[in-house]
This record gives C-alpha cells, sequence and structure tokens, in this order.
C-alpha cells in the first residue's frame, strides 16, 4: 500500500508518465489492487489523451483550467493568440500567465466556478507591454462525474482587427458627417429606391427650406419639369453601373417657385462588399455664374452682328476699346 501511495504522488495523468508500482507483481490482494488501478489508469490517459488532442486542435481560442485556475490544457489557438507558443502552461497558474489581468476579471473566475456562466462580447484587455486587445469571451464551468464543479473552460476570441475596423470607420463617418454639415455646398444623399436619405443645412437654404420639409421632398418636387429626364437618365446610368459619376447643369425649384441653376454632382457610395449603398450629390449654386456666361454671349452676338463700329466706356466716360 505503501508502495501504491508513491506511485500515486508520483503519477501525473497527462499522458506523459505510466502508473507503475512493483506491487503489481504480487499475486495477493494488493497485487490485483495495483493491477485494477493500473487498468483504470490507462483507461484514464487513454480518455484524457482524446480530450486533450480536441482541445489542443479546436479552431478557437480555448482553455480548461481547474478550481485552481491551473491549466489542464489549452487550444493552439489559444497559445497563439496570447504569445504563448511554445510555452508549457500546464499545471501553471492563469494568474502567473497574465500578471496584468484586471481584477474584476479574477471576481468573474470565481462566478465562474461557483457556477456561473457569463460571457461578454467586447471587453478590453491591457497587456503588461502596453499592447491594446480587444477580446469576446465566455466562461463556463465543468463539472466532474459526480457534479462537483471541477473548474472553468474559457473561450476568448481575440477581435481587436475588428474593433479598430469599426473604430476607423466611425472616425471617418464623423468627419464625413462634419464634412457634410459644414460644407459651403449642398449635400445629399438618396436611397436606390429614390428616397431622400439626407440632406444638410446649405442645401435646405439654397432652396428655402427647413431640414424637416427639405427631407420630405421628393425628385420631382425638386427638379425643374424640362430637366428630369435627363437626370433621371444618368442617375439610372449610375446605378446599373454604365458610368462611375456624373456632372450636370440643372435646374432646382426654389420654395418661392423661382428656378435656380446648380451643377450637380452624383456618385454611388458601396458597402464593404462593393456593392452600390446610396447616392451622394453634391449640389453648387451657379445661377449667377450662368447669367454671367449668358450676358456674355448676348454681348458677344450683339458684336458680331454689328455693322458699324462697337466701343466700351468706362464709368468716368473714357473709351476703353
Amino acid at each position: 500500500l505503501v508502495q501504491l501511495t508513491e506511485a500515486a504522488h508520483r503519477f501525473r495523468a497527462d499522458g506523459n508518465h505510466r502508473f507503475e508500482s512493483a506491487a503489481a507483481n504480487r499475486s495477493d490482494e494488493v497485487g490485483l489492487l495495483a493491477r485494477t488501478l493500473s487498468m483504470l489508469v490507462e483507461r484514464l490517459q487513454l480518455q484524457s489523451g482524446r480530450n486533450r488532442l480536441f482541445i489542443e486542435h479546436a479552431p478557437v481560442p480555448l482553455a480548461v483550467l481547474d478550481t485552481q485556475m491551473r491549466y489542464l490544457s489549452a487550444s493552439r489557438r489559444w497559445l497563439a493568440d496570447y504569445g504563448l507558443e511554445g510555452r508549457d502552461v500546464i499545471g501553471q497558474s492563469h494568474d502567473d500567465i497574465f500578471p496584468e489581468m484586471p481584477e474584476h476579471w479574477r471576481e468573474l473566475h470565481r462566478r465562474a466556478l461557483a457556477g456561473e456562466t457569463l460571457h461578454s462580447e467586447r471587453d478590453l484587455f491591457v497587456r503588461a507591454d502596453g499592447r491594446r486587445q480587444w477580446l469576446r469571451w465566455e466562461l463556463r464551468p465543468w463539472n466532474l462525474p459526480d457534479g462537483r464543479i471541477g473548474g472553468i473552460a474559457i473561450f476568448s476570441e481575440d477581435i481587436t482587427a475588428r474593433v479598430e475596423a469599426g473604430q476607423a470607420m466611425q472616425a471617418s463617418e464623423l468627419r464625413f458627417r462634419a464634412t457634410f454639415e459644414q460644407a459651403a455646398v449642398g449635400f445629399e444623399q438618396w436611397g436606390l429606391d429614390g428616397a431622400r436619405l439626407g440632406v444638410n443645412d446649405r442645401l435646405c437654404a439654397m432652396l428655402g427650406y427647413s431640414r424637416e420639409e427639405c427631407l420630405h421632398k421628393t425628385f420631382d418636387d425638386i427638379v425643374h419639369p424640362e430637366d428630369r429626364a435627363e437626370k433621371l437618365a444618368l442617375v439610372g446610368n449610375l446605378i446599373n453601373g454604365e458610368i462611375p459619376n456624373f456632372t450636370h447643369e440643372l435646374r432646382f425649384m426654389k420654395k418661392s417657385g423661382e428656378p435656380m441653376w446648380v451643377r450637380v454632382t452624383s456618385s454611388l457610395a458601396r458597402d464593404d462588399r462593393g456593392k452600390p449603398h446610396h447616392r451622394i450629390s453634391v449640389i453648387e449654386d451657379v445661377t449667377d455664374r450662368r447669367r454671367a456666361r449668358q450676358a456674355a454671349a448676348r454681348l458677344a452676338s450683339i458684336v458680331q452682328s454689328a455693322n458699324g463700329a462697337v466701343f466700351s466706356v468706362s464709368p468716368a466716360g473714357l473709351v476703353e476699346t
């Protein structure tokens, strides 16, 4: 019995050691007990090996710990995600592996060891070297055959790239929103179904509408009847992918009923798969510029058709040309 006890102390059920005792060679009850224990241990090692193989090759970051938060097994993905490749963590304390772990996580571990299943979709882990790692995790207790809690399993996925991409997109959207709202030209957004999604204050001021009124105005409410067909054809070509963008001058109708000439530049905003999501238009008031061009054209026509001399006089009464 003393020999069996010593063998049990030397034994580690991780598949690397055999349960051996000289007492197995005895022909009495002690020998029978030693051989029975050896057979049971071999079965335990086989099952433990299968479980360990499953966990090691799991395609997710997974670790199994005992009630003292010592590692029983860990997946290769876990070791890779936490920079532990090549390190033997079996039997080591989770606290020793991650001494920078925040205290509230230790409290969560205690709660899981008491029987709770806990999870978080997004949690920040600041590593000892200052690196910021965003995680999605779940803690789940596991039970021994007699029903007692044997420890916890931790699933922890590194979602840093996803979170940082979302933060970059949010920052980009904020910059666009600031440009959209504060630009000196009009901005509008249209859904592919023709619904107006957004306008900026400059466009509302140009048309003489409040933002609420402007948002509820349709294409036909804004575009001059004589210019609708050409504008619709350009929009259709844009949405169908026949042109990447377009710039077009046409008339918008103000709230007062007065037409105004605008230059509209439109392009498509696309989703992360490259599919068209909505249309963005930049609108510039070119009424004065167009009137100036028309006046210049009329003057040129007069000059070209005149039979006599044509000259200009300055405000001081001096002949200039």
